[in-house]
């Protein structure tokens, strides 16, 4: 009897055609344990550098943080009382672009330090000048430093 094959040639399984019948089908090659694989496997796992016994976790996953509602009028009540974005999200443990979208969702106005008339006129003369804007701002004071940043 002939062993039966799928249409691309490869031996089919019995469970394929009950009418085939049941064959047996080796099964060795690179589906087989061989004891050289082992030997292998253990002299790779002798070329890793003995160190530390602490296990490296890979990058730590950002853990999203949501307010509750009283959280949340915490925060606008704080932020209408003269905190800044910044000093909130340390607060509440949040990013700042967090908590000026929160603010935005509870229609709270944010607020910019605006520059007077004479800074405006000040702001031009030092730009034309050929001062770069970030040394403009930072001589007006009307840079924004980083959250978390001493200054």
């Amino acid at each position: 009897m002939e062993t039966p094959r799928t249409r691309h040639g490869s031996v089919a399984p019995a469970a394929a055609c009950p009418t085939w019948g049941v064959f047996r089908v080796e099964v060795s090659g690179r589906y087989s344990n061989p004891f050289e694989q082992g030997e292998r496997l253990r002299d790779l796992i002798e070329m890793v550098p003995k160190g530390s016994p602490e296990v490296s976790v890979g990058p730590r996953k950002q853990v999203h943080r949501r307010l509750c509602p009283a959280e949340i009028e915490e925060l606008v009540a704080g932020y209408q009382a003269g905190a800044t974005a910044c000093q909130l999200a340390d607060r509440f443990r949040i990013h700042r672009t967090t908590v000026l979208s929160l603010l935005e969702r509870q229609s709270v106005t944010r607020r910019n330090r605006r520059l007077s008339s004479t800074e405006i006129n000040q702001a031009r003369e030092l730009y034309a000048a050929g001062q770069s804007l970030a040394k403009v701002g930072k001589q007006l004071g009307a840079m924004r430093a980083p959250c978390g940043s001493s200054s």
